[in-house]
């Protein structure tokens, strides 16, 4: 008789039910939990039985194993595969009076009377999300592709294969013929994972099956890695495999970290996805995993790599003080690639793609000094990198309607106090970008104007800002959702503008309402919204609120700058309004642009010099062919870059 899956509701009270029974059992039962902890207690049973697949031998079996253990300890045990097996181990698994065999036992059985494709099938479900994978995936690709994965040459094969694995019952076929797609039992997919973890080689194999099998579907990041935002509904479907590749992945490092760098990749390529999306925590996960893959690969493959430490670097810059450092270190890493690229191929080879890639890594260190507060030592990195993007011709026709570069160099232009020069550049490139992107809820887009926020309200120009700021604020919302780390940047400097504007009520409900509720800020986020709500309570006369939200915000910035700061956010260097915004990064938006004038950072003063003689250069050169300039650009002998080289190691 076939045993139905339970829901994640009855599973739990199946599983409490049992649980309660083991423990009455034991020599000192354990208390009841109290009224309190109910609830709690009804969601963890829910995610546990939803761990188990709903499916009630295992949980009663777990239930009365596990009895000892607090719902928390079960639910991390259940969610590390490879901890499964140490739980339900194939031959000892629980068996019932009507069952005469154990769970990995049956499954065992059911798998070795698989033909190799069948199992490969089988296997590589495992690998990816248990939320199944669709038969489009399988099917698509130019001449079978993704079949010849499974040494399957026909979709009648494929048909044949599908049958014969779900005549064991091992996998589902559900939905219609054009949204059909292959289920594993969660639990199942836990076993084969287990199984195949003693098998390095053949772990090896399948996963790299799977990846490839995923990576021939994901779209590819642009060659520029400029912001794909059309492509975000594409990008979504293939997330969840990822994600779960990156977990395999990660549980097995020792068995996989030879994969290859077509993985690290994929993994590049997701964590551009999750970037552009505001998906932090999934990006953090997908770059880590894929520069220790670059690590294993030395001198090979540097343009490649080269990516994946500036998109690595991307998503971790917006975090604030806490990242810096590895960001400046993972930047570094990808400006040495860049050069080693370039002096690793023959000048007639260099195509115009290398060179804007080059001049994207110095925009990059450009940032870093933005976001100490070292503007004028941002503008050359920033120029220079503009520069090369105007005398490509792939970016005149291609990438000329993207805003960073000149939207980089009015940040720059602002934080020297030049604001009117910056406000003309940025509502010029503002415009220009609405023009060439007429769907204006789209994230490349508020970008550009949320710099001119930070422009506006820096120069004092309020009624201004303020339109931009409420505009930025209401797209930002349907792109990203209220939650989100954008739309709370973008509420911030609302409050900001409105503060500036006599509107304190505004301004103070603006923040509260951020500092409740879910916003995705990181802790320096946090810290700089308390900071600005304090300064809002002194405004309105509540002197008892505003000097704790401006002690919890300094004890913050203290705290933040001990361990990871250097020096750039003490008071002797900033008023207290700067300080905080140096704490963020300028993706944060900042209103104190041009207040200050920081002396630059001497460990990257020899490339603020390098990248000043190769503007220079680079302006006075008349042929601009790529080959020209990657003799141009060979810095392998200049005392500077030695000097960086040498003190980055």
């Amino acid at each position: 008789m076939a045993v139905s899956p339970l829901d994640s509701s009855a599973g739990s009270r199946l599983f409490l039910a049992y649980r309660t029974v083991a423990q009455n059992s034991l020599s000192q039962p354990i208390p009841s939990p109290k009224l309190s902890d109910h609830t709690d207690h009804r969601e963890k049973a829910e995610l546990i039985a939803t761990e188990l697949s709903g499916n009630p031998l295992a949980i009663t079996a777990v239930a009365g194993l596990l009895s000892s253990m607090s719902l928390e300890e079960i639910l991390n045990t259940l969610q590390r595969y490879s901890s499964f097996s140490k739980i339900l181990p194939p031959g000892t698994s629980p068996t019932l009076v009507q069952y005469d065999s154990p769970f990995g036992a049956t499954w065992d059985k059911a798998q070795e009377k698989l033909d190799p494709s069948s199992r490969l099938l089988v296997q590589t479900l495992a690998m990816l999300s248990p939320t199944g994978l669709t038969e489009e995936i399988v099917l698509s690709g130019d001449q079978n592709a993704n079949l010849s994965l499974f040494r399957l040459d026909s979709v009648a094969q494929y048909h044949s294969v599908v049958s014969d694995i779900r005549s064991h019952h091992l996998v589902q076929r559900q939905g219609s013929d054009g949204s059909a797609y292959l289920l594993l039992h969660g639990l199942l997919q836990k076993h084969f994972l287990t199984r195949l973890e003693k098998n390095p080689e053949e772990l090896l194999d399948v996963f790299k099956r799977a990846y490839r099998l995923i990576s021939n579907m994901f779209p590819k990041q642009s060659p520029l890695q400029t912001p794909q935002n059309d492509l975000w509904d594409r990008r979504e479907l293939y997330t969840p495999h990822i994600k779960s590749l990156c977990a395999v992945f990660n549980n097995n490092r020792r068995s996989l970290l030879s994969v290859g760098i077509a993985f690290a990749e994929l993994l590049g390529d997701s964590t551009s996805y999750f970037w552009e999306r505001g998906f932090y925590k999934e990006g953090y996960e997908t770059s880590d995993a894929a520069e220790a893959v670059c690590d294993t690969l030395e001198n090979e493959y540097a343009s490649e790599k080269a990516n994946i430490y500036a998109i690595s670097g991307a998503i971790r810059q917006g975090h604030g003080i806490s990242q810096r450092r590895r960001c400046i270190e993972t930047w570094g890493k990808a400006l040495k690639l860049r050069h080693a690229h370039l002096q690793a191929k023959i000048p007639y080879m260099i195509i115009d793609e290398d060179i804007v890639c080059w001049g994207n890594a110095w925009n990059d260190l450009g940032c870093i000094y933005v976001d100490l507060g070292s503007y004028a030592e941002a503008f050359d990195f920033f120029m220079l990198a503009w520069e090369i993007r105007k005398a490509s011709p792939l970016c005149q026709q291609h990438y000329n309607h993207f805003p960073e570069s000149p939207m980089n160099v009015a940040i720059a232009l602002a934080g020297m106090s030049k604001h009117q020069e910056a406000i003309d550049l940025m509502s010029e490139t503002t415009q220009s970008t609405d023009k060439a992107f007429t769907d204006h809820n789209c994230a490349v887009v508020q970008t550009a104007h949320f710099a001119l926020v930070s422009i506006l309200v820096s120069a004092g120009r309020y009624e201004d800002a303020f339109s931009e700021a409420r505009a930025v604020y209401e797209r930002r919302n349907n792109i990203f959702g209220l939650a989100s780390r954008q739309t709370s940047d973008a509420a911030y400097m609302l409050a900001v503008v409105e503060e500036k504007r006599g509107n304190f009520d505004k301004a103070r409900s603006l923040l509260e309402l951020g500092l409740k509720g879910p916003n995705g800020w990181t802790e320096e986020a946090v810290a700089r919204a308390k900071y600005r709500l304090g300064i809002i309570f002194k405004q309105l006369g509540q002197e008892s609120d505003a000097s704790l939200k401006i002690k919890e915000a300094e004890e913050t910035l203290a705290t933040l700058e001990s361990q990871y700061g250097t020096g750039e956010t003490k008071s002797d260097n900033w008023n207290r309004e700067e300080a905080f915004d140096i704490l963020v990064s300028m993706t944060a938006g900042r209103s104190t642009l041009g207040q200050t004038t920081r002396v630059e950072d001497i460990a990257t003063s020899p490339l603020r010099r390098l990248c000043g003689r190769l503007l220079e250069k680079f302006r006075k050169e008349g042929d601009k062919s790529p080959a020209n300039l990657c003799r141009l650009f060979n810095v392998e002998y200049d005392i500077d870059w030695q000097l960086w080289n040498n003190s980055t190691k």
